[in-house]
């Protein structure tokens, strides 16, 4: 809020060594679907190799934001309330990309409503 006062909505967690994208076994409406076979997650490239790109789908979710509210995206490594956090020396880095052909983006439908 305009505030700064945060509520959380939704979350969403994938492993990053789950990220090959196959073709789903029904109709999943066109979104992401990670393979996660063991075959799948040995090929995947260490994320210390360059770019990887992460496509998951956010659960479905609905909220109504008041007039000058925003969203807040925080992306972490680990969720230490949820899972086992190994602690991993140097730390690695994450990076989102700001710009050009490989910027990161998120998309979220919006539907208008009458005030």
């Amino acid at each position: 809020s305009p505030d700064g006062h945060a509520e959380f909505i939704m979350e969403r967690a994938m492993k990053a060594s789950h990220r090959t994208l196959g073709t789903p076994p029904y109709d999943n409406l066109g979104l992401p679907w990670s393979i996660s076979s063991k075959e799948a997650i040995a090929a995947t490239p260490p994320l210390n190799e360059g770019l990887a790109e992460l496509k998951f789908a956010l659960p479905p979710t609905a909220n109504v934001f008041d007039k000058g509210n925003r969203m807040r995206i925080v992306i972490t490594g680990a969720d230490a309330d949820n899972n086992l956090t190994m602690p991993y020396f140097p730390a690695p880095v994450q990076s989102v990309q700001l710009g050009g052909d490989k910027a990161s983006f998120i998309s979220a439908p919006v539907l208008k409503t009458d005030e």
